[in-house]
């Protein structure tokens, strides 16, 4: 199959990637390059459309893509509409999101997107960085205010504790966490789940703390090694991993089969690639 995906992320590129390892032609379509990727094809809205044409399905990742898939309904092309994060979080999908041919959506964003299918987020094979640590703590989120960051911030200045904050040069970003001792991710009532950054951090064998809601931990595979927190928690949990090497590596070694084993690129573009043919 021919498969356009448009919007930039890092699951966004995993998973193509592993599309075209399954033997697809995939290319990746973006606006920006926030992550500073350096990849993809430049993607203007309407003035490009043409360059869609000639694809046999359309992945948008983000709603905020919508009118780019209505302007793309052509009989014999299939737009899946893919939901990411706040664009729907506690708002629901825009009106016409049921004109997509198939929806996914985060564990998170379930409540938002009746009837979509849960996608698990895809991560990339690591090397053990268990064992290597700077004893910096690490922290990424590109919207600090909606993740609890000034938390995590007066947790680790309490502790005395370097903290890593956002670096938007991904291979720096992915140096700092191999060498982190514990990485941090949502720690506010908002998303409920681990995102991309404790995901990718599992794999290296990172103990992980982020907010993991009792629903989205019930809808998951069993067995999530991650450190549940609030802003009320966190500063007694940091401390706890802190302090025991023991159950920071027990933590990572769990962590890194636990993503081996769920978020498996392959496994993801299977999924994906079922859809598609349908």
């Amino acid at each position: 199959m021919r498969i356009a995906h448009v919007g930039m992320s890092t699951p966004t590129d995993i998973l193509a990637e592993a599309l075209v390892n399954l033997g697809h032609e995939v290319e990746v379509f973006r606006k920006t390059d926030v992550l500073k990727l350096g990849t993809g094809t430049p993607y203007r809205g309407p003035q490009h459309l043409y360059k869609l044409r000639k694809f046999d399905v359309i992945h948008l990742n983000a709603h905020r893509l919508l009118p780019f898939a209505l302007e793309t309904l052509i009989p014999g092309r299939k737009i899946v509409l893919h939901h990411h994060g706040c664009d729907v979080l506690g708002k629901g999908e825009p009106r016409g999101a049921q004109w997509a041919h198939h929806r996914f959506c985060n564990y998170d964003l379930v409540p938002w997107c009746p009837g979509a299918q849960v996608l698990p987020l895809p991560v990339e094979k690591s090397v053990d960085w268990s064992g290597f640590e700077n004893g910096h703590v690490l922290h990424g989120e590109t919207a600090p205010e909606k993740a609890g960051t000034r938390h995590v911030i007066d947790a680790c200045r309490n502790l005395g504790v370097e903290l890593v904050r956002w670096q938007s040069e991904r291979k720096l970003w992915q140096h700092k966490m191999e060498l982190a001792r514990v990485v941090i991710g949502k720690v506010s009532r908002w998303h409920g789940m681990p995102g991309m950054t404790p995901n990718e951090a599992m794999a290296m064998g990172k103990p992980v703390l982020c907010w993991v809601s009792e629903r989205v931990r019930r809808m998951m595979p069993s067995g999530l090694p991650v450190v549940s927190v609030t802003p009320e928690t966190l500063h007694v949990e940091l401390e706890r991993v802190l302090q025991s090497r023991t159950l920071r590596e027990e933590l990572g070694g769990r962590g890194r089969e636990y993503v081996q084993t769920h978020h498996d690129p392959k496994l993801v573009a299977e999924i994906c690639a079922e859809v598609y043919g349908r």
